[in-house]
């Protein structure tokens, strides 16, 4: 995101577990981010991640006064549907992924703290 933004020398940061975690608990924990937001969309990965100090990100939102939700679908196969027609990208019709295990995810995400859920 940082290069997205501008910032040219943030390539010099690696793309770790840990250095998203920081940057998360860093936005989840700004003061006053509730009086604007009061809900956040979490991927699978920051659902289940810890800040440095070992607490919770869910944790972390719920403490600064927001709501915890969770993204529960898994992209879409680029190849696309078998047997469809090639559309003007190239590839014939795709498909969301997630269905297949999205109610044990859905329950998962809730007994983690997500009271949210978005497709």
């Amino acid at each position: 995101p940082w290069l997205r933004a501008g910032h040219a020398e943030a390539k010099e940061i690696p793309d770790t577990a840990e250095n998203r975690a920081s940057y998360r608990s860093m936005c989840f924990s700004a003061p006053g981010l509730s009086d604007h937001i009061s809900g956040v969309i979490l991927h699978w990965e920051t659902l289940f991640q810890k800040d440095a100090s070992g607490k919770d990100m869910v944790d972390i939102i719920k403490e600064n006064g927001m709501i915890p939700g969770i993204k529960v679908d898994k992209a879409y196969d680029k190849k696309g549907i078998w047997g469809t027609p090639s559309g003007p990208l190239g590839h014939p019709e795709v498909s969301t992924r997630g269905l297949d295990d999205l109610q044990q995810r859905a329950a998962e995400a809730y007994k983690k703290g997500a009271r949210f859920a978005k497709w």
